[in-house]
C-alpha cells in the first residue's frame, strides 16, 4: 500500500537523518567547472553579476549534502555541450536526453525537471493562434534539442515556418525584439510587454550531465539528489513549484503526506479519517483496474448519413470484473467521479483510444478515409491546467497527427465559466485535438455554446430525435442548429438514431455535414468486432 509505504519510509529517513550524511567531490583543480547558460528562469545574471534562477537554487540544495567547491564558466548552450565533451568544464543543468550525447556524456539518474515552453509572437503581429504561424520566421536556438521537437510539432500539423539560428536565448530576444524573427519560443510563464503567448507545450524530462572524466561526480550527484527527494519537507519539489507554479501537484503530495500520519494515529477514533482511508482504498482499487486492464473501451460508430461510411467513433468505458463479467457504467462511473478519479481515467482512456486509433486505421471499414476516435471529458477537466497540459503532452508524443482524437464536453457550461473554458478549448485545438460539444438540446442548453465556442462537432441529443417523424417543433429546432451548423462549418451528429422512420425523416434535410449515431447502424462494439464490419 503505498500510502503506508510512505509512512515507513519515512520513519526509516526520520532515523537516518539523525546524523547528517554528506559527502565529498573529488574534482580537478579543487573546483567543479559549471556551464551557465544564461536563460530565465533557470539561470538570470543580474547588472551586478549576481546569479539566480532554479538551477542555481537547486545547486545550492545539493550542497547542503554534497558539499564542493565550484565555479560558473558563462557559456552558450551549445557551446557549452561542446566544452563539456571535451572535458573543459564538469557539469551543466538542463540537460535533454538525447542518444547521441549518451556516449560524450554522464546523466543522472532522476530528472530535475520538465521542459515546459510556450511559443510567444508580438502583441500587434495580429497573430492569435499557431495556425497564423505558416510562412513565418521562428527565432531557435541551435543545438537545443528543444528546437527539433518544435520543428517536429509545425511539420505534423503541417505548417511552414523558416527557421533562424542563434546561439543563445539573449541573442534569440533580441533577434525578436528587433523584428528579426516573428516568433520564438521561452518560458512558459513569461509575463513581458510584447510577448503574447499564442502556444503552449511540453517537451523532455531534463537532467544533470558530466563530462566522461567527471564520471564519479555523476554518482555523487546521484546520492545527494535522492536524499533531498525522500526528505519529508520535499526541498526539491517545493523549490520546482516556486519557479513554475505548479502548487496544484505540490500540494497534493502535502496533503498525501498529512494524511498518512493523521491516519495512524487516528484512524481508530476519527470517523472522518475512516472515510479518507475508504477513500484512498477505492483509489487504489481503481489504480489497480487501470494496471490490469480490466477497463477497456466499446466504440460505437458514427456514420455519414450521405455516404453511409463510418467516419468516426465514440469510445466508451467499460469494465470486467474478476470472472470476466462486463459492469455496467452506472455501477462504475459514479465510484470514479465521487473519489477524485476522473481525471486520470480520462488520461487513461486518452491513451487507451491513441493506441487503438493506431490499430483500428487499418481496419477494411475505415481504411481508404479519414476518422477519428472521440472520448468524453467533464467540464472540471477542461477547467484544469494539469489536464490541458498532460492531454497536450500525450498526443505530442503519440505522433498521431491533428484531428485523429475528439474531446466531447460532456456538461453544462455556465455564462461565468465560458472565457475559461474558450480559452482552454483554444489550447487542445491547437494542439490537434477535435472539440465536440455533446448533448445539444438537452436541458438548458445555451445558444451562446452553439455560436461562441470554437467547437468542430456539435452532437444534437437523442431527446430531439424521439418523434422527429411527427413533432414540427422538433423539425424546426434541428433545422435551426442546421442552418448555423452550415454558417458556423461545425460538423452535426445526431445521436440515438435507432429507426428507419428516424432515418428517412433525417434524409429530407439535405446537408452533407449530417452524421448519425444509434442502434440503427451500429451498437457499441468492441475493438474486435469492428474488423469484422463488412463494408
Amino acid at each position: 500500500m503505498r500510502l503506508i509505504g510512505k509512512l515507513m519510509i519515512g520513519f526509516i529517513i526520520s532515523i537516518g537523518l539523525i546524523q547528517p550524511i554528506t559527502f565529498k567531490v573529488q574534482a580537478q583543480d579543487d573546483k567543479v567547472k559549471i556551464g551557465l547558460y544564461e536563460t530565465s528562469p533557470y539561470y538570470d545574471i543580474d547588472e551586478s553579476g549576481n546569479i539566480k534562477g532554479y538551477y542555481h537554487d537547486l545547486l545550492l540544495l545539493i550542497q547542503e549534502v554534497l558539499p564542493f567547491s565550484y565555479e560558473y564558466v558563462i557559456t552558450d548552450f551549445s557551446d557549452g555541450l561542446q566544452q563539456l565533451k571535451e572535458g573543459q568544464i564538469d557539469l551543466m543543468f538542463g540537460i535533454s536526453l538525447v542518444s547521441d550525447r549518451l556516449n560524450e556524456m554522464n546523466y543522472s539518474q532522476r530528472s530535475i525537471g520538465e521542459e515546459v515552453f510556450g511559443l510567444y509572437t508580438n502583441p500587434l503581429s495580429g497573430m492569435t493562434s499557431i495556425e497564423h504561424l505558416n510562412g513565418k520566421t521562428i527565432g531557435l536556438i541551435e543545438g537545443s534539442h528543444s528546437t527539433q521537437t518544435i520543428l517536429n510539432l509545425f511539420s505534423v500539423m503541417g505548417i511552414s515556418v523558416e527557421p533562424y539560428l542563434v546561439q543563445s536565448w539573449k541573442e534569440l530576444e533580441q533577434s525578436f525584439e528587433s523584428g528579426k524573427v516573428d516568433v520564438i519560443p521561452h518560458y512558459s510563464e513569461l509575463d513581458r510587454p510584447g510577448y503574447d503567448k499564442i502556444y503552449e507545450m511540453t517537451g523532455d524530462q531534463v537532467f544533470i550531465v558530466t563530462s566522461n572524466e567527471q564520471k564519479s561526480l555523476i554518482y555523487q550527484l546521484d546520492d545527494a539528489l535522492a536524499t533531498l527527494y525522500t526528505r519529508e519537507d520535499h526541498p526539491i519539489e517545493h523549490l520546482y513549484a516556486s519557479y513554475f507554479s505548479e502548487t496544484e501537484e505540490v500540494n497534493a503530495q502535502v496533503l498525501r503526506c498529512l494524511a498518512a500520519w493523521l491516519l495512524v494515529l487516528l484512524l481508530l477514533v476519527s470517523p472522518f479519517l475512516i472515510v479518507i482511508w475508504k477513500r484512498f482504498k477505492i483509489k487504489q482499487k481503481i489504480r489497480l483496474n487501470m494496471k490490469k486492464e480490466r477497463y477497456l473501451l466499446q466504440y460505437q460508430p458514427i456514420v455519414h448519413l450521405n455516404s453511409e461510411k463510418i467516419r468516426g467513433f465514440e469510445g466508451l468505458l467499460r469494465l470486467y470484473n474478476d470472472q470476466k463479467q462486463l459492469i455496467p457504467p452506472f455501477q462504475f462511473i459514479p465510484e470514479i467521479e465521487e473519489n477524485g478519479m476522473l481525471l486520470e481515467i480520462s488520461l487513461w482512456i486518452l491513451k487507451k483510444a491513441i493506441q487503438d486509433y493506431d490499430e483500428i486505421q487499418a481496419y477494411d471499414c475505415v481504411k481508404n478515409h479519414e476518422f477519428y476516435i472521440s472520448i468524453n471529458v467533464s467540464l472540471s477537466e477542461i477547467e484544469n491546467r494539469r489536464f490541458i497540459r498532460q492531454a497536450q503532452k500525450i498526443l505530442q508524443q503519440s505522433n498521431l497527427g491533428p484531428n485523429k482524437i475528439c474531446l466531447e464536453i460532456i456538461e453544462r457550461i455556465k455564462v461565468n465559466q465560458m472565457p475559461r473554458v474558450a480559452k482552454h478549448l483554444a489550447l487542445l485545438k491547437q494542439a490537434g485535438f477535435k472539440i465536440a460539444m455533446d448533448d445539444f438540446g438537452a436541458e438548458y442548453s445555451n445558444l451562446d455554446l452553439l455560436l461562441s465556442l470554437d467547437t468542430n462537432i456539435i452532437k444534437v441529443d437523442k431527446f430531439l430525435i424521439e418523434g422527429i417523424e411527427e413533432d414540427p417543433v422538433k423539425n424546426e429546432m434541428i433545422e435551426f442548429i442546421f442552418r448555423v451548423s452550415q454558417i458556423k462549418n461545425k460538423m452535426v451528429v445526431l445521436e440515438g438514431v435507432e429507426t428507419k422512420t428516424q432515418i428517412q425523416a433525417i434524409q429530407q434535410y439535405h446537408y452533407d455535414f449530417i452524421h448519425v449515431q444509434g442502434y440503427y447502424y451500429y451498437k457499441p462494439l468492441f475493438k474486435q468486432e469492428i474488423k469484422l464490419i463488412d463494408i
